[in-house]
């Protein structure tokens, strides 16, 4: 891709208007309609309350639902559905435990054994 100046003065406005702008209005100037849904994320501790099991491939940092709160307000989503991941095995009480705390805006995918 080559980038002239034009395009080069574009981004940069569009750079900059992402900083300025209110959650929202950011979220309609980079195309995300009203009512989204991000459709693929994880909740991940406190470790503490929802251990990882010892058979896992790796360890990710903890994800909380505060967290998903605070990338919500930045991207302009209101909904999501939230994946059980790998490390928790069949365990699915984090995954359970925020779609409670979230409410009516979040659903989930589980883990089943076979």
């Amino acid at each position: 891709m080559t980038v002239t100046r034009r395009t080069f003065t574009t981004m940069l406005a569009a750079s900059a208007a992402a900083l300025v702008l209110p959650a929202r209005s950011r979220a309609a100037a980079f195309g995300m309609p009203d009512g989204a849904i991000d459709c693929h994320i994880h909740i991940m501790g406190p470790r503490d309350r929802y251990p990882y099991a010892e058979n896992r491939v790796y360890t990710p940092p903890e994800a909380s639902v505060a967290d998903l709160r605070e990338l919500r307000a930045r991207i302009g989503v209101s909904r999501n559905v939230i994946v059980t991941p790998s490390v928790y095995g069949f365990d699915n009480r984090c995954t359970e435990d925020a779609i409670r705390e979230l409410g009516g805006t979040a659903r989930g995918v589980a883990v089943l054994p076979r």
